[in-house]
């Protein structure tokens, strides 16, 4: 029988490419949004995100949530009375994160395992 032995280096492993997810108009979640270390969540000025029932945005890349005076970002829940998760923005990969102009409403936390994150927000 042939043998073959195969040396990889870790510089010759492709590495995956960062990617940006871009957010914008009329966004309705009704399962987590959890960004990747090596990716960024852009979310457009005037962009309103509603979350389903206990539906968090987990991000572990950079979020850039830069609304305006005049076009803010808005975060509010599906229904009323069941309020959504909570905006996380955690590790070193989401350095540089921005939030600017942004409404959260009707937020409650989010409990992950080996996580418990309390707030609407959690830095």
């Amino acid at each position: 029988a042939l043998e073959t032995q195969v040396s990889i280096h870790p510089w010759t492993i492709p590495q995956e490419k960062n990617k940006t997810i871009t957010l914008q108009g009329e966004v309705i979640l009704h399962e987590d949004l959890v960004v990747n270390t090596r990716d960024t969540l852009l979310i457009k000025p005037g962009t309103t995100i509603t979350l389903d029932a206990a539906v968090s945005i987990i991000s572990y890349g950079k979020l850039l949530a830069v609304g305006t005076q005049e076009q803010p970002i808005s975060f509010i829940p599906l229904d009323t009375n069941e309020p959504w998760g909570a905006l996380v923005i955690q590790g070193q990969g989401a350095n540089g994160s921005m939030l600017h102009y942004c409404i959260l409403e009707g937020g409650s936390g989010e409990d992950r395992v080996r996580s418990d994150f309390c707030g609407i927000i959690e830095i």
